[in-house]
Order: structure tokens, then sequence, then C-alpha cells
């Protein structure tokens, strides 16, 4: 692989963590730009590719024909040199453990997006992981699964209400028993929406414990709701570092208010500006931040509707 000039991204940089593969990764795809990188997650208790990145990165590389080289898990340096095109097609990605179905979408979507005729995505894994985005964001309740009694949904729920009162006095959370037969495994939750005036969404989760007060979990989830609410910002906390690479590939100038700036979002910037070589802006506005970014205009040339309705440039 050495006849391929690569993009170097050190792993260890910023959040040092899986953000950097799947962002780089995707737009490696999505560009066609061979990247290496190095050190990964360096940063993490235990250093280089676990099963949940390794799978995800395979998803794309089969998605779009790229040759790999340190595809192993426990590998501290991966090359990905991506194919000609993203192809159409049904694609099947297993975890094979708890690891987050929602962070195989993040390295995906913006390859299917781009693909050169329908996607499907067979993706298995957890639904509901720690550090991970929550695939039911746009539902507000508390659950329990497995042989977890129902007690412990209605006190998240309780524990909750009782931290988000005083901003929003009546709130409808929705307490369930998962099927088991669906859900086996004993797990506990709350993931729960707040919609804006101007209809914004903000999401916040916590997944309960052995050993954690149910209260506890309800008020974690509500407290960390209440920061992004108080923060005035368009995006939660946990979303705003997934859309960058949107801002990167669409057309004309991109813009999203936001309370702090993570440092998951600067290490998709900082990501974003070393392949796609676009320029973010961050301005400060009072205790908000704004980012800002004129994107590549990169759309998908096989969906003929769209191609008629874009001017020529």
């Amino acid at each position: 692989m050495s006849e391929f000039i690569f993009t170097e991204i050190d792993g260890s940089v910023l959040e040092g963590g899986g953000q950097i593969l799947r962002t780089a990764i995707s737009l490696s795809a999505i560009l066609g730009i061979p990247v290496r990188v190095t050190n990964i997650r360096a940063k993490r208790s235990k250093p280089g590719l676990a099963a949940q990145h390794l799978i995800g990165i395979k998803l794309v590389a089969d998605m779009c024909g790229a040759k790999l080289r340190g595809d192993n898990i426990g590998s501290t340096e991966i090359q990905f040199i991506p194919g000609k095109r993203i192809k159409r097609g049904h694609y099947v990605a297993d975890t094979r453990t708890a690891g987050s179905i929602s962070l195989l979408m993040q390295i995906a979507l913006p390859c299917a997006l781009l693909a050169d005729g329908p996607v499907t995505l067979d993706l298995k894994g957890g639904t509901n992981a720690d550090m991970a985005p929550q695939i039911d964001k746009i539902y507000g309740w508390s659950f329990v699964a497995g042989t977890l009694p129902m007690r412990l949904a209605n006190q998240m729920s309780e524990g909750f209400k009782e931290k988000i009162s005083d901003l929003h006095p009546r709130t409808d959370i929705t307490v369930l028993k998962e099927d088991i037969n669906l859900a086996p495994n004993n797990c506990s939750g709350i993931i729960t929406v707040c919609e804006t005036s101007s209809g914004c969404r903000l999401g916040a989760d916590a997944l309960g414990r052995r050993g954690a007060d149910p209260l506890d979990v309800g008020r974690a989830a509500a407290q960390a709701l209440r920061h992004d609410i108080l923060s005035g910002g368009c995006l939660d906390t946990h979303l705003q570092d997934q859309v960058i690479i949107y801002m990167a590939l669409a057309e004309g100038r991109s813009s999203m208010r936001v309370g702090d700036i993570t440092l998951h979002t600067k290490t998709a910037i900082y990501i974003a500006e070393l392949i796609a070589n676009v320029r973010f802006e961050v301005v400060e506005d009072g205790s908000q931040n704004i980012i800002q970014c004129n994107g590549l205009r990169v759309y998908n040339r096989h969906h003929p509707n769209l191609v008629e309705q874009l001017p020529n440039r």
C-alpha cells in the first residue's frame, strides 16, 4: 500500500477515541481520500481497535470496496484506501457484543446517503449502550428489560420529574417493560426529549447500573437535559459532534448554535478540516457559540431528481 499518498491522522489528539475513526473513515470513503490513522484510541484504558470500531470500519470498507491494513482487534494503526464509489446493496454488520448500533449508523449513514442506489443496513448489537447515542432518542420513556421489576422504571421516572419540575412541571414519561423475547437481558434506563418552542429537540438519557439508586438515574437524565435547555443551544451536548460531517459536506454555509463546545465536537471539526479541507469558524455569542462552515457541496450524483434540481457551477 506504499504507492498511495495517505492523509496522516494522529488518533491520540483531542478526544483521542472512536470519534476520530468514525469521522475519518466516513470522509475517506465519501471523498476518495486514503487515510492512515495511528495511535488509535490512545487515551482509552484499552487502546487500539475494539470490536465495534472494527466492525464499523469493515462495514464502510464493504460499502465502498476499500482496501484495509491493520484491521484487527487491538490494532493501533489502520490504513483505509477507499474504492471509486459507494455501492448500493444490503449490508450486514454484527458487533457480536453490546457495542452500540447507533455508532455503526454514525459511521455508515453519511456513506449510505451518497451511494449509487438504495442501501439497506442490517445492524446487530446494542440499542441502548452507555457513552453512545440512544437509538430511541425521539421518545420519552423509562424502561426495564429481562427480569428487572417495573418499580425501577417507575422510580427512574419519578427521579426525572422531581429534578426537572421547576423547568417543566408537566412531564410525560412512558413507563414500560420490554418484551422478554426481544430484550432477554437485564437492562434499565430512561430516555427523554425536550422540544423547544422553535422546534429544536434536545435529548438526554441515563442507564441503570447494578447498585445504582433508580431515583438517581432519573435525576442524572434530568440534570443532563437541564444543562442543554439552559444553554440555549439548538442541539444537545451529544448530538452537536455528529452534525459536523454533514456541515462539511453540505452546500453553502451551515450554522448551528450550541452551548459549550464538547471535546468530541472539537475532534470532529479537526478531522473534517484535515481530510475535507474545509474551515470551521466558531463565533462566541455571550454564553453560547455559533459553529459555521462553508461546505463542499457534495451530493448524490446518482439521484436523478436531485441532479436535475441542482444549478450548474
